[in-house]
């Protein structure tokens, strides 16, 4: 049968459904969603901390070199394009965590929580560290998007295989990602 939720519209469930007291399945999806996200999911690492941001904003001078270096292209579509970013192929966060282990400073949450010491010796070695692993793949914002749509994540690691494979089928994953 079909009911009409107010929010979803049409919306198909079984009478049996109905009569235990079952409602729109999407309404109940949307709610739950709220529930689960962020520090509610059961997947939850913390989030990105302002010690993350402030880290990356240390590789700022290095991913604009790669941006000019590039003149500006996507490495995958080859369109030139200010919408860049710079994908890493070993993880960000991986080489911040390297960093924090090869100086035996703990990672923190705050800024504040370093000793002005402690900071400058961390974001150098992250500084170093990237530009030693990083692996950098300069493409659009949108191109990003649809690699890790089809490597299952933001949060899986990437290969190169799996970038020659998307490269094949780009068309197909930027339209889905669209």
């Amino acid at each position: 049968m079909t009911i009409i939720c107010p929010v979803h519209g049409k919306v198909k469930m079984t009478l049996f459904s109905l009569e235990r007291g079952s409602r729109c399945k999407y309404c109940w999806y949307d709610r739950f969603a709220r529930h689960q996200t962020g520090s509610k999911n059961p997947s939850w690492k913390g989030g990105v901390s302002p010690v993350i941001l402030a880290l990356r904003r240390c590789i700022d001078d290095w991913r604009y070199s790669l941006f000019n270096s590039s003149n500006h292209t996507c490495e995958i579509t080859g369109e030139h394009t200010y919408n860049l970013v710079v994908h890493h192929m070993y993880s960000f966060a991986d080489i911040v965590r390297m960093s924090s282990k090869e100086t035996g400073i703990p990672l923190r949450r705050n800024i504040n929580d370093y000793s002005e010491d402690e900071w400058k010796t961390l974001s150098e070695c992250v500084v170093k560290n990237n530009e030693l692993y990083a692996d950098p793949i300069v493409m659009r914002a949108d191109v990003h998007k649809a690699f890790h749509m089809f490597c299952g994540g933001f949060q899986k690691p990437t290969t190169h295989e799996q970038l020659n494979v998307f490269k094949e089928f780009i068309e197909f994953f930027l339209e889905k990602a669209g």
